[in-house]
């Protein structure tokens, strides 16, 4: 896709993030969202990995991932005691967007920044409706 632009978020995006999380909770398609604070939004963007789309310089979605120390054994993810894994915690991409390939993209981009920090687990956290 052509027009949009994939990227690293930072903290001049905090504003942005913020505004699509009040729009991704105003369209009540997720189970029990939290809408972080613009703080949260930026303790997010410090501790986290965020990747950005942009299309006109506008953001038009965004992904939210960490990486995780894990404190005890997980074998349902196979994961040992302090092994470093990777979580996506949120993907929102604006209605009139979708279905064009953008979150195929974010996920890519999250993931492939999972796999330069040499993590072998991902998880994935869901909470919509469907």
């Amino acid at each position: 896709m052509k027009e949009i632009k994939i990227r690293k978020a930072t903290k001049e995006d905090a504003d942005s993030i913020f505004n699509l999380e009040k729009e991704w909770q105003n369209e009540g398609i997720s189970w029990g969202i939290h809408i972080h604070s613009k703080k949260e939004v930026l303790k997010d963007l410090r501790q986290g990995i965020c990747y950005l789309a942009e299309r006109n310089n506008n953001v038009v979605a965004y992904i939210q991932g960490e990486m995780v120390k894990s404190k005890s054994i997980r074998p349902a993810f196979e994961i040992k005691k302090s092994e470093r894994y990777g979580e996506l915690n949120s993907i929102y991409i604006q209605k009139r967007y979708r279905n064009r390939g953008i979150g195929k993209m974010l996920v890519k981009r999250l993931l492939s920044d999972f796999k330069n920090r040499k993590l072998r687990v991902v998880k994935l956290k869901a909470v919509n409706k469907d």
